[in-house]
C-alpha cells in the first residue's frame, strides 16, 4: 500500500487525515469522491508515536501538496489535524473535523456510556471486554472483527451495504483497501489519550488560527458539545453543521452521506 495517494486534477490543496489511529486507507472513498473537483492528498499515517505523525503530515503537505491546504481529519485524524495546525500555521489554512472525538478527558467516558446503551446484555459485557483487549498485543483476528460488528451497531445509523458506495470510486484496487494496523493503534492511542488526560490535546486547539468547521452526525456516540465548546473557549473560529440521521462515519451512512459531501464540498469551494 503506496504511503501517500493523490486524486483529482491539479494542485492538492485538500489533504485528508484518516483515523484509528492505525486505520490506513479508510478515507480513500472521500478522497475519490472529492477528486472530482478538487486535488485532493490522502496521506497514510505510518508512525508510532505523535510527535513523528504530525511530523509525517507536515512532509507530506510540504512535499506533495500545495499549502496552505484545507486539512480534513476523521476521528482520531481530526485531533491529528488539531495538532498539525496548531504548530504549522502557515501550512491550513481552514480545518474540517469529521466524528471528533472529545477533546478534554473529563468527557471522555460519554463516548463508551453511549455504546453500552445502544447495546443489551450479553452484548454490553462483550463490546467493553473487546474495548479494553484492543489495546494489547495480539489483538486482531476474530477479535477484531467482532469488535468491529459491534461498533457497526453502535456507531451507525443506517449504514451503506457493502458495495453500496463503490461509485465513489470504480477505480478502486481491492489491494488498496483499508489495512488497519493494531500496533500503530496501541502506541499511538496510548499516547492520544495521555495527551487528553493532561489537557495538553485542549490547549494546543488556542494555537490553532484558521476557521474550524465541526461536521458531525447526530447519532454519533461522541458527543459533538464536547468538541465545540472546547475550541470555542479557547478563541477559535468554529462553526458546528449537524448531520441529521447519521452515525460516526458520515460517507457510509446511506441518508447522511450526500448531505455530508455536500456540506464537505461547500467549505472547500475555494480550494479548486
Amino acid at each position: 500500500m503506496a504511503a501517500c495517494r493523490k486524486y483529482g486534477q491539479g494542485p492538492a490543496r485538500v489533504v485528508l487525515a484518516h483515523g484509528g489511529p492505525g486505520a490506513l486507507g479508510e478515507m480513500r472513498p472521500v478522497a475519490a469522491r472529492l477528486g472530482r473537483s478538487f486535488g485532493v492528498l490522502e496521506p497514510l499515517q505510518t508512525r508510532g508515536n505523535v510527535a513523528d505523525l504530525v511530523e509525517e503530515l507536515r512532509g507530506r503537505i510540504a512535499a506533495d501538496a500545495a499549502p496552505p491546504v484545507a486539512l480534513v481529519g476523521f476521528s482520531w485524524g481530526a485531533w491529528l489535524a488539531l495538532l498539525l495546525a496548531g504548530e504549522h500555521p502557515a501550512l491550513v489554512a481552514r480545518l474540517v473535523l469529521v466524528g471528533c472525538g472529545p477533546l478534554e478527558a473529563r468527557d471522555a467516558g460519554e463516548v463508551t456510556r453511549t455504546r453500552l446503551a445502544a447495546l443489551e446484555e450479553p452484548e454490553r459485557t462483550e463490546l467493553r471486554g473487546l474495548l479494553e483487549g484492543a489495546g494489547a498485543p495480539g489483538f486482531g483476528g476474530a477479535a477484531l472483527a467482532r469488535l468491529g460488528a459491534l461498533l457497526r451497531r453502535t456507531d451507525f445509523c443506517d449504514p451503506c451495504e457493502p458495495g453500496e458506495t463503490d461509485g465513489d470510486d470504480p477505480s478502486a484496487d481491492p489491494a488498496d483497501a483499508v489495512e488497519f494496523r493494531p500496533d500503530l493503534h496501541r502506541s499511538v492511542w496510548a499516547e492520544a489519550a495521555a495527551l487528553r488526560a493532561s489537557g495538553r490535546l485542549a490547549a494546543a486547539c488556542a494555537r490553532v488560527a484558521c476557521p474550524i468547521l465541526v461536521l458531525h452526525g447526530d447519532r454519533d456516540p461522541h458527543p459533538v458539545r464536547c468538541v465545540v465548546e472546547p475550541l470555542a473557549a479557547r478563541g477559535c473560529a468554529v462553526h458546528p453543521e449537524i448531520l441529521a440521521r447519521c452515525g460516526h462515519t458520515p460517507w457510509l451512512e446511506r441518508e447522511g452521506r450526500e448531505p455530508f459531501f455536500a456540506a464537505l464540498e461547500r467549505e472547500l469551494a475555494g480550494c479548486r
